[in-house]
């Protein structure tokens, strides 16, 4: 069987499309969701806290976390909450947040933040990546 140029081309090119279809498929499903770290926290024994605040950096950082919001002014929108202290921390997935809390690392610290804070803390997922 015999093909003519145009046939050729237009089979290749369709080959082509199709590839650049598929990978452009596996690479939509594989795209991870951000996760954020948010919490809430009432600072009781401030020199305590910096202490667990200065290895909470180290730790975070080391699992891939980036700090979006550590401390500073808070500005009441809507309803009644009037929080102390917001920590908010970005990370790729909800695996790497809950692996970062759950390290020895971390827990190893964690008893810091207990004795010299109350908080709460919840993780969020975000947006597929760009």
């Amino acid at each position: 069987m015999k093909f003519d140029k145009t046939t050729v081309i237009a089979v290749v090119l369709a080959f082509l499309l199709g590839i650049g279809l598929a990978l452009a498929a596996v690479n939509f499903t594989q795209a991870k969701t951000a996760a954020y770290l948010l919490a809430e926290v009432d600072v009781k024994d401030y020199d305590t806290f910096a202490k667990y605040a200065q290895g909470a950096a180290t730790i975070m950082k080391n699992h891939g976390g980036k700090y979006l919001v550590r401390g500073g002014m808070v500005s009441p929108v809507e309803g009644n909450w009037i929080p102390g202290r917001i920590v908010l921390v970005k990370f790729d997935g909800m695996e790497q947040a809950r692996k970062c809390l759950n390290s020895p690392e971390y827990r190893k610290i964690k008893p810091l933040r207990d004795t010299s804070s109350s908080s709460k803390a919840i993780i969020l997922e975000g947006t597929a990546k760009e």
